[in-house]
Formats: structure tokens, C-alpha cells, sequence
């Protein structure tokens, strides 16, 4: 099964872009921290005729790696300002993607959206009938959207006159 992620986005490329991000925050720590060991050999009076170069040059490395990762990290969740129907369709990949069954929290979290916001989607969705609200025996509120399944209820249809 494909785990679709907002506006399009498999599960996997999210992931990657999660962990790309936090490498460049790890490697902004890193020349951060050989930059201030060559300002500090510097101002020992060490021989540092190429290390306040190589300082500044790590300094920069550091800054940019820091701001990508912050960057990347950033856009990760749900973009704000969604129009009703950018989250409709945000909702119903993300349906699609869960087998046709979904809660609240599931779609907050793979959405991005604030839990009130995923609840007034779904319950929304469920009040036009593109959605039904069933229980779980352990008592979790599940919308089901019929047709997003795995497609056994499709193969199991019949025509509108027959039934």
C-alpha cells in the first residue's frame, strides 16, 4: 500500500526530507564547533595563519547548514492557510492512504493539521455523507470512506436499478 503524504508527498520522501534536515543540523553543530576551536587557537596566539580563514569559512558552513536545516525542518507539517478545499483534498489522500479508515489523530498527524482542524474536516465530510462515523469495539471514533478502501467493496458493487 502507498502512504501518501499532504499535497502529494509519499511517506518515504517526508521521511527523507526529516532526516537530510536534521543531518544539516548536526553538521551545523559540528562546524560551528571547529570554527570556535580555531577563533579560540587564534586567540592563544597559536599559528594560525590559515585558521581564521578556515575559521570563517566554517563559520559560514555552520550558519548555512543551520538555516537549511531550520528550513527544511520548518516545512514539513501542513502549509498554514489551507483553502477548504486544499484540505478536503488533504484529508482524502490521506483516507486513501490509511485504507479508507481514519481517526482524528490519525489525520492530524500525517496531515499536519491541528487536531480541531482534522476534527471539523472529518465531521464536515461526514455531515455531506462523503463519510461515515463508525465506532471501534474500544470505543475510537473512525470515519470511513467508502471507495478508498482496498476496493473489495467496489468489486462487490451492484448496479443502482438492482438494488
Amino acid at each position: 500500500m502507498r502512504m501518501t503524504c499532504p499535497l502529494g508527498q509519499t511517506g518515504y520522501t517526508k521521511a527523507m526530507k526529516r532526516g537530510l534536515a536534521l543531518l544539516l543540523l548536526i553538521l551545523s553543530i559540528v562546524f560551528l564547533g571547529a570554527s570556535i576551536s580555531c577563533f579560540i587557537d587564534a586567540a592563544q596566539g597559536r599559528d594560525v595563519s590559515n585558521s581564521i580563514g578556515g575559521g570563517f569559512v566554517l563559520l559560514a558552513f555552520a550558519l548555512g547548514s543551520g538555516i537549511g536545516a531550520l528550513r527544511g525542518l520548518g516545512s514539513l507539517g501542513a502549509k498554514p492557510g489551507l483553502s477548504q478545499d486544499e484540505k478536503e483534498h488533504l484529508v482524502l489522500a490521506t483516507a486513501s492512504s490509511s485504507g479508507g479508515k481514519l481517526t482524528v489523530a490519525e489525520l492530524a498527524l500525517e496531515s499536519g493539521l491541528p487536531v480541531d482542524e482534522a476534527q471539523e474536516s472529518l465531521d464536515g465530510l461526514a455531515a455531506r455523507g462523503v463519510a461515515e462515523i463508525e465506532v471501534t469495539p474500544e470505543g475510537a471514533t473512525l470515519y470511513s470512506f467508502h471507495g478508498l478502501g482496498d476496493g473489495s467493496d467496489k468489486a462487490e458493487s451492484v448496479p443502482v436499478s438492482k438494488a
